[in-house]
């Protein structure tokens, strides 16, 4: 108990009683022993102001469960929310056969962990740098950003990614509701929520608001890409996300707070995904190092001519991507055999074909990395 105690600051408490509509009234000990009255002045409470004294932790804790009982919340719930920021909780919950028991496979929930903070990081970037398209996504503003975050606890019935989103200390201070410079984690919130929904309801009306706004910078390529990844990810489930935001900082305006997430728009956005991402050479040699993670051939041996192989290569946002190659049977097979089975490095190398999602290799050769 003394550690927990140890964290909390009394001038930070004081502060929050008085946002909280506590009344200051006299020093018991002038400068060391400060009482407040509570908001109908029917009670008090002695807050010690220096840890000096021999009780002083014995005393904090007395106080502050008096506080709790006033507020008619827990001693533990009040300590967390006098020594943890201000948050907002983005809730994606995913629901499927395969999570009736509030557990997900550890490869479903690595994808989606990674897709979510794809998701994130092109959502943050797009409000401090707006762009069609970003070159490079995981900068050091964005990964500052992300850093932040947590993710939560999960329940029975359906597997839920609880992300927690500091806001900063807001319960100890006033949020000035005439500007707009909101926390930059509440403004990443609300855009996430609201380009899902904008981007479903322009596929599903036929319209053209999710080019618009990829045009105009306000959704980049990323997000999209993000969106996509989540689609393909959880085309069996049901995806939904939803927001609870904190109330110590005002929403401004009547904001959306959840979203159903529709696999069946991914043609849709995969078709601008591909129309407005910067085109690369085409028809150019190009190499590419990982490992084999699959191997297809033709089932009869004597048919066989090729060996089609994907290998997993890291991509410039250290993300994992998928490169596909076709290699001439006879002379490659028992080396992508050994590799796939040792799970050794290899280097493929051929002519490279492009799109905005996939990168294929025709007439290529491959070697174990040296």
């Amino acid at each position: 108990m003394k550690n927990l105690l140890a964290k909390l600051d009394s001038e930070k408490i004081a502060q929050y009683l008085q946002l909280n509509n506590w009344v200051r009234g006299e020093d018991y000990i002038p400068g060391r022993v400060r009482e407040y009255l509570t908001p109908d002045q029917n009670d008090a409470i002695l807050l010690p102001m220096e840890s000096s004294f021999t009780d002083y932790f014995s005393v904090l804790e007395s106080t502050l469960k008096e506080i709790a009982g006033f507020e008619r919340i827990s001693f533990k719930k009040l300590c967390t929310k006098l020594i943890n920021p201000s948050c907002d909780l983005l809730s994606w919950r995913i629901n499927d056969d395969s999570t009736i028991g509030g557990s997900i496979s550890f490869n479903s929930m690595y994808e989606n962990i990674g897709n979510i903070k794809d998701m994130l990081g092109a959502a943050c970037l797009d409000i401090l740098n707006p762009s069609t398209y970003h070159s490079k996504v995981n900068t050091k503003e964005v990964q500052e950003q992300l850093a932040l975050y947590k993710f939560g606890q999960t329940e029975v019935g359906s597997y839920i990614l609880n992300v927690l989103c500091p806001l900063g200390y807001y319960q100890y201070q006033l949020f000035d509701t005439r500007t707009e410079q909101l926390p930059l984690s509440r403004r990443i919130n609300l855009n996430v929520l609201s380009n899902i929904s904008s981007i479903q309801e322009s596929v599903r009306d036929g319209g053209s608001e999710m080019k618009e706004k990829v045009e105009g910078g306000e959704i980049s390529v990323n997000f999209l890409n993000s969106l996509a990844s989540l689609y393909e990810a959880n085309k069996d489930s049901d995806l939904s996300l939803t927001a609870a935001w904190n109330n110590d900082i005002p929403l401004l305006v009547e904001p959306i707070s959840k979203v159903s997430l529709n696999p069946h728009c991914i043609d849709s956005v995969l078709a601008v995904v591909e129309d407005y991402t910067p085109k690369q050479e085409q028809n150019v040699e190009d190499s590419f190092y990982g490992k084999i993670i699959k191997v297809e051939a033709e089932a009869e041996v004597d048919n066989r001519k090729v060996v089609d192989v994907k290998i997993a290569t890291i991509g410039a946002e250290l993300r994992t991507v998928t490169v596909s190659a076709t290699l001439n049977y006879v002379d490659y097979f028992t080396l992508v055999q050994q590799a796939f089975q040792e799970g050794l490095t290899v280097k493929v190398t051929g002519i490279r074909t492009s799109t905005a999602r996939s990168i294929k290799l025709s007439g290529a050769r491959i070697e174990l990395a040296k």
